[in-house]
Order: C-alpha cells, then sequence, then structure tokens
C-alpha cells in the first residue's frame, strides 16, 4: 500500500489507450512505405507525418551492387554445436617428436593411420589396460577366460589357461617395454644419416616390418591368456619377424640397442661434465680461491708452497711452527736458553774488561788510547747485547700475552683481509666527505657574498627612488607654476 494513496485530488483509475482501427485496404511497402492494394497495412493517409522520412530501396539495384561478394564461412561451424569439437588426446614421455597424442573417433576414420599414431594409439590403450588391471583387485582363485569358437555349423567353448593378477601386470610391463623400444627404433629410424651427413627419414618397407612386428607382438599377448593347444596354434600360424629374438617360452621379446656417434658424443660429454664438477667440489673444499691472489703479494706463501710440494706439507711445516709458538713448555725452554746465553755473555764482557784493564797498566800511551776506543767499542757492544736482551724479554712478555688468544690469530687475520675492502671503501668515503664540506664552506662563502651584493643593491635602489621621489615633486612643482601662468595668460587674454 502506498503512502500516497490516502492522499486527495489523486487519480486511481486505471490508465486507457485509445488506437485508431486499422484500414484493410492500404499496404505498407519497404521502409513503412504505403502502398495501395495491400493487405498487410498498418498506416493510414492520415497518420502521415512530416517528421518520418520514407525511401524507397531497389531491390535490383541492390542485387547488383552486392552481385560479386562471397561470404567467407571457412571458420563457421553449421554443425549445430555450441562449442568447438573436443579432441581426446593423452600425455606420454619419451615418445618420438611430441609429448601431445589424438584418439580420432568416428570423423576421422576415413584417414589411414600412420605407425607413429598407431604405436602411440597402442602406448595408450596398453597403459589403460594396465591401469584397469591394477584396480581390479585380485581375488582368492585366479580367473578363467573363455573362447567360442565357430566351426562347420558347431559352436564349442573352450576354458583357457588360469592367468594370475601378477602374470597379467607382468605382461602389461612387457608389452609396455616392447612398445617403448619400438618407439625408440622409430626415432632412430627417423634420425639416420645418410653418407653425406644428411638426416635421412625412415623407410617405407622398414616402418612397414615394424608394423607388422608390433601387430605379431600384440597378437602373441593375446594368445597368452589362451589354453596351451590355442596359443601354440596361434604362434604356428601367425608369421614372427627375424629381427627381434624371442625367449625360449615366447614371454618376451630381446631387442638389440646400438648408439649413435651424438650418442657417444652425448655420453662423453655427461662424464666430462661430472669430472668437472667433481673438481670443482674438491677445489671448493681445499680452498683454492684463497690462494688465487697470493702469487705475487705474498711472496712468504708462494716460497712454502714450492718448498714443500703440496698444500699439505706446507700445512704440516705451518703446523709445527704453530705448535713451537703456542705450547708454553717449547716457550719456556727457549726463554731459559736466552737466559743462559745472555749470563754467559756478561761474564765474557766482564773477563775483557778485567783483561783490557791489565793491559792496560802496561802499555803506554797509545795503547792506552787503543784500549779506551776498544773499551768504548766493547760498552757500545754490551749495550748493543743488553738491547737485544731487552728485545726478547719483551717478546717473551709479549708471547705469554698472545698464548691465551692464539687459537683466534689465524681468524682475526682472515677477517682483516676481508675488511680490508670496507676499509678502502671508508676511506675514500672519508676523502669525499671533506671534499663535499670544503665544497659547503665555498658555497657559504659565495652566499654571503651574494648577500652583501644584494644589500648594497637595496641600498642604491632607496637612495634611487629618494632621489626619483624628490625630482617627481620638483617636477610637480613646475607643472603646477606653468598651470598658473596659463591660467593668468587665458585670464589677461579674455
Amino acid at each position: 500500500m502506498s503512502k500516497y494513496s490516502a492522499l486527495p485530488d489523486l487519480d486511481t483509475q486505471p490508465d486507457v489507450y485509445e488506437t485508431p482501427d486499422a484500414s484493410e485496404t492500404s499496404g505498407v511497402g519497404l521502409h513503412g512505405h504505403a502502398r495501395e492494394g495491400s493487405a498487410f497495412s498498418d498506416y493510414s493517409d492520415d497518420e502521415e507525418k512530416e517528421g518520418l522520412v520514407r525511401t524507397s530501396v531497389s531491390v535490383s539495384g541492390a542485387s547488383d551492387k552486392f552481385e560479386s561478394a562471397r561470404p567467407n564461412i571457412d571458420s563457421v561451424d553449421f554443425s549445430g554445436r555450441v562449442g568447438r569439437r573436443r579432441r581426446e588426446g593423452y600425455r606420454r614421455k619419451g615418445l618420438p617428436e611430441q609429448e601431445e597424442y589424438e584418439m580420432f573417433g568416428a570423423i576421422r576414420a576415413t584417414e589411414k593411420e600412420t605407425p607413429v599414431q598407431r604405436l602411440r594409439r597402442l602406448m595408450f590403450e596398453v597403459e589403460e589396460l594396465g591401469r584397469e588391471v591394477e584396480k581390479v583387485a585380485p581375488e582368492g582363485k585366479p580367473e578363467e577366460e573363455s573362447q567360442s569358437t565357430s566351426g562347420t555349423g558347431k559352436k564349442r567353448e573352450r576354458k583357457g589357461k588360469a592367468i594370475t593378477h601378477a602374470q597379467l601386470l607382468d605382461q602389461v610391463s612387457i608389452l609396455q617395454s616392447d612398445l617403448a623400444g619400438m618407439g625408440r627404433t622409430l626415432v632412430d629410424n627417423s634420425e639416420t644419416k645418410d653418407l653425406e651427413g644428411n638426416i635421412a627419414p625412415g623407410t617405407p618397407a622398414k616402418q612397414m616390418a615394424e608394423g607388422k612386428a608390433l601387430l605379431t607382438q600384440l597378437k602373441a599377448f593375446r594368445n597368452l591368456s589362451l589354453s596351451e593347444e590355442v596359443a601354440d596354434s596361434a604362434a604356428a600360424t601367425v608369421p614372427i619377424p627375424t629381427t627381434p629374438s624371442e625367449g625360449a617360452d615366447g614371454s618376451y621379446v630381446t631387442y638389440e640397442l646400438f648408439y649413435t656417434p651424438e650418442s657417444a658424443k652425448l655420453t662423453q660429454l655427461a662424464k666430462l661434465t661430472d669430472v668437472e664438477s667433481r673438481l670443482a667440489s674438491l677445489e671448493r673444499l681445499i680452498g683454492t680461491h684463497f690462494l688465487q691472489g697470493l702469487d705475487g703479494a705474498n711472496e712468504s706463501v708462494t716460497s712454502l708452497l714450492q718448498e714443500n710440494g703440496s698444500l699439505i706439507g706446507a700445512l704440516q711445516k705451518l703446523d709445527n711452527h704453530l705448535s713451537l709458538l703456542t705450547q708454553p713448555r717449547q716457550l719456556d725452554i727457549v726463554s731459559r736458553r736466552v737466559k743462559s746465553l745472555a749470563g754467559e755473555m756478561e761474564r765474557v764482557v766482564d773477563l775483557r774488561k778485567k783483561q783490557q784493564l791489565e793491559s792496560s797498566l802496561t802499555l803506554s800511551t797509545e795503547n792506552l788510547l787503543r784500549s779506551s776506543v776498544s773499551a768504548l767499542q766493547d760498552v757500545e757492544m754490551h749495550k748493543a747485547q743488553t738491547e737485544t736482551e731487552r728485545k726478547i724479554n719483551y717478546l717473551y712478555e709479549t708471547m705469554e700475552k698472545l698464548d691465551p688468544v692464539a687459537g683466534v690469530i689465524p681468524h682475526l687475520v682472515s677477517r682483516l683481509r676481508g675488511l680490508q675492502s670496507l676499509h678502502s671503501e671508508a676511506a675514500v668515503f672519508a676523502d669525499s666527505l671533506k671534499m663535499l664540506v670544503q665544497e659547503q664552506s665555498r658555497v657559504g662563502e659565495g652566499f654571503k657574498g651574494i648577500e652583501d651584493t644584494v644589500g648594497r643593491l637595496e641600498e642604491s635602489v632607496k637612495a634611487n627612488e629618494i632621489a626619483v621621489g624628490k625630482n617627481v615633486e620638483a617636477l610637480h612643482g613646475r607643472i603646477e607654476a606653468l598651470a598658473g601662468r596659463v591660467d593668468k595668460l587665458m585670464s589677461s587674454k579674455s
């Protein structure tokens, strides 16, 4: 119920539309043009208006104009289907030349199958058979197949040999391997090369022989489910090709596989790539990338490698040196030897001093001078020896301090080498930062100069403004004086 229905002065009656009756005597031509004598007229002469444009079209002229036009119906489907015809296909890897296969129905039944298409169809059927056999669960008793044979007006049934589920799966796998071998044979035949090196496709005779061999194998597989007598008779009637060799019981077929030169090259290249990958892994484990840039930079490392002849020998020698430097017992032995040598040197110096003093008493002044010179030399030597002893003691104290962190030193050295590039980049950044600071200072000085110039310019503008104002005032006064004179002249004339 509308909320406006209760308002007054509203028309609630139903709408009624009246139209004039149709005339049966007048007709309408093309594009609404009325003709006389037509029985299908919807308009009358009274209904024509000036706003409607009714022009006649010549049928003969239109047909003459479009007579040579032909419609293109190649892509038009007149079958009445909503969408395109769907192709049923399946995929399988390892088949020759393509990975998409088609199964044609009654539409392509008139076309003859090529050996490759037949091979693909059979492989698809064998795969479908294998899936069906795998779905069927094996029961307690094996299945028995019966075959009806037609003779001279009589019909008899014979039970075949019992076949288990495992035997069916084995036969399906054998047939799949045989079909895969035939596919490889087709590929080899299609890519065989002639004497000039050009690829020659397989001959029709070879394709026919391979097709016959495939049909023979399929018939043999079908006959395996029959009885032994039927299987023997079928094997006797069906010709077996001489190229493949069969087993003693006829349950499998053996093919010979020959390598082409291209396949041999591919195998050799695969082996070479395997060897290269193994060498790369060995180099990565040994760490040869760490020693690549040490030929001219670190002569001690290169000489160590040349002396030992191998990385293992160099590592052993370095291990011995590190063991001598890191073991406290060895350091104690070295320090004791150094101290004993220092004491012996001091005693030798004292003895030489005594000898020099005794000889100085007996020698002349020249000898005294010579002895004094030698004494000075000895004192200098003693000073040098004491300096060496001091350095040795300093090294000993340093080694005692470095003993706890001896295992971390190689890692620190490698870390510092790795950070060398970072330090160089930091130095470059510092230089660039200094340049930026200098440039900023120069820019600041330029800004100061510009500010001074702007200040002077403002002062000059103000001075000019004052001078211009004074000049304008003086000019205004002169104009007023001139106007007064003109007024006086006009008044005197009048």
